[in-house]
């Protein structure tokens, strides 16, 4: 089977498990540039000269590569194509149209784990003492203001949700109360 038609198949045969747009879109972002790849590096159009050594090529060259940005593609992300087409391989073989498994002898390339930083116990403290700042504000505003900034910092906060997931949500929080995250951590 050529790869194009396979890559095709994948896609329609994760459109009908109802997978997310988002899924699909990565397996269209990360499967389509390795099947091309190996048509113009390796000459290799059909699904039956797929070999694990393609696999590992394909990770090596996305390592070594610049991105359109001009800077190398970090660890995760590498790990992230991998991972697609990983699923991408394990496909053919549950499917039958790979007759050998390519997958068994391929390991995806190590990540680095990243140290997140979190908020310190007093700068927890400061956030939810910034919640009750509404000068001006009537009493009654002021009380329910402050109970739902509260809230919504408490499930910010325990969910440890980053600050870029939730930027939207944590700018309509701080513009509510006239101050940024760095002004408040800052005092």
């Amino acid at each position: 089977m050529l790869l194009t038609k396979a890559l095709k198949d994948f896609i329609e045969y994760h459109e009908i498990d109802n997978q997310s747009r988002y899924t699909l879109r990565n397996y269209h972002r990360y499967v389509g540039p390795f099947v091309e790849w190996l048509a113009s590096e390796h000459g290799i159009t059909d699904t039956n000269g797929l070999d694990v050594m393609h696999l590992r090529g394909w990770m090596s060259y996305l390592q070594k590569t610049p991105n359109k940005r001009g800077k190398l593609y970090g660890d995760s992300t590498v790990h992230l194509w991998g991972v697609s087409i990983l699923a991408f391989c394990h496909w053919l073989e549950q499917e039958g149209i790979i007759s050998e498994s390519v997958t068994s002898r391929f390991k995806l390339p190590r990540t680095e784990e990243k140290f997140i930083p979190t908020f310190t116990a007093e700068e927890v403290q400061k956030l939810f003492d910034a919640c009750d700042d509404c000068k001006g504000c009537a009493p009654s505003v002021r009380k329910a203001l402050t109970a739902r900034n509260r809230a919504m910092l408490a499930i910010l906060i325990d969910a440890g949700i980053r600050l870029s997931e939730c930027l939207v949500t944590l700018s309509g929080f701080f513009m509510s109360t006239s101050q940024s995250i760095e002004s408040v951590l800052l005092r």
